[in-house]
């Protein structure tokens, strides 16, 4: 299998991946601009579902990627390097922007230990130490057999939310004790991303995947709006990466993109093209909330909202997506930048 045919798959994943990103961070806008109603609600419930794959699906890449051969710690390094070094410069951004003149070194430190400067990058101190076990996942999914990977998905990405789901519908608990010594969800996703490529590509596996996703995708919709119509609030059920219905939807998404686009034979510049935009993720996740809080306010977009408040969030979601990633796609052209985006 050529690197083209290989890899288009995971560039569209990528792709889709930073995009509900956006939409997951900018999707309540809707209710700031027309209101809570049921179509405004029905709206936004579909987007929250749908963007809650994000993160797993970057994972699951991830996954992919690193795990097909053992790499040296010096590797490993770099690749936490190249994570840190933009984190640091981000979170600088996000300090000065909220304390002025007022900032500090020292404060800054101990606020980016304790916690992200801004919520959206959680997600980059949960790679950093992804990256560090990394090496040693590595080392046991070379020498785990299929089944042995099966087993380890079932006990610790499936089995623990089924339990919960099973306490909060039966009204139980379980001790926590039980689930502290299991792999964490970030290890089970990234082990995912290597399996579910193992899987052969049927039809019958395709269609299952499908199910599967409406059928975990679809329940979380209608549970948002009949709460919205029984209550009269918005309540975002499972809203959590570590839900069995993200779960389940995340790993039959990677399957179904999988499946449509990697026997798939892309044409030199349609590849090249995917491959550039793919490229742009990282720095697209790294810029996207400085766009979201910055552009709500200019005129132009207050237009498009007024216009149709439906369109114009989609309208609005795309253009922060294109245009950070035209920045981080010019950045890249500085050598030394581009090694860290």
């Amino acid at each position: 299998m050529n690197e083209k045919q290989r890899y288009c798959w995971l560039d569209i994943i990528k792709i889709i991946a930073c995009f509900l990103v956006i939409v997951n961070h900018s999707h309540g806008l809707l209710f700031h601009m027309a209101g809570k109603t049921t179509g405004t609600v029905v709206f936004d419930a579909f987007f929250f579902t749908i963007c809650k794959i994000a993160v797993p699906l970057f994972i699951m890449t991830t996954g992919y990627l690193t795990l097909q051969k053992e790499v040296p710690y010096k590797k490993t390094f770099l690749r936490i390097l190249r994570i840190l070094v933009p984190l640091l410069a981000v979170s600088v951004f996000f300090y000065f922007q909220a304390n002025g003149r007022n900032g500090s070194i020292l404060n800054f430190i101990k606020q980016s230990v304790a916690n992200p400067q801004n919520v959206s990058l959680w997600y980059l101190y949960m790679l950093l130490g992804l990256y560090l076990v990394i090496p040693f996942i590595t080392k046991m999914v070379q020498q785990a057999s299929f089944r042995d990977l099966t087993v380890f998905l079932v006990c610790f990405l499936v089995a623990p939310p089924t339990v919960q789901l099973l306490c909060k519908v039966f009204h139980c608990s379980v001790s926590t004790y039980l689930f502290s010594s299991f792999f964490t969800i970030a290890v089970c996703y990234l082990v995912a991303g290597f399996y579910v490529p193992k899987l052969p590509l049927r039809r019958s596996l395709f269609l299952a995947s499908i199910g599967l996703f409406l059928a975990a995708e679809i329940p979380v919709m209608l549970l948002i709006v009949r709460t919205f119509k029984t209550t009269g609030t918005v309540t975002y059920a499972f809203d959590s990466w570590s839900s069995l219905p993200v779960i389940v939807a995340s790993v039959s998404f990677f399957y179904i993109v999988r499946f449509l686009f990697e026997k798939i034979s892309v044409q030199k510049t349609a590849g090249k093209v995917l491959r550039e935009i793919s490229a742009t993720t990282f720095g697209v996740y790294l810029i996207h909330m400085i766009a979201i809080n910055s552009w709500m306010d200019v005129p132009i977009v207050q237009s498009l909202f007024q216009v149709n408040a439906f369109m114009g969030i989609l309208v609005y979601q795309i253009a922060i997506f294109v245009i950070c990633a035209a920045i981080i796609f010019l950045l890249r052209r500085i050598p030394f930048v581009k090694w860290f985006l």
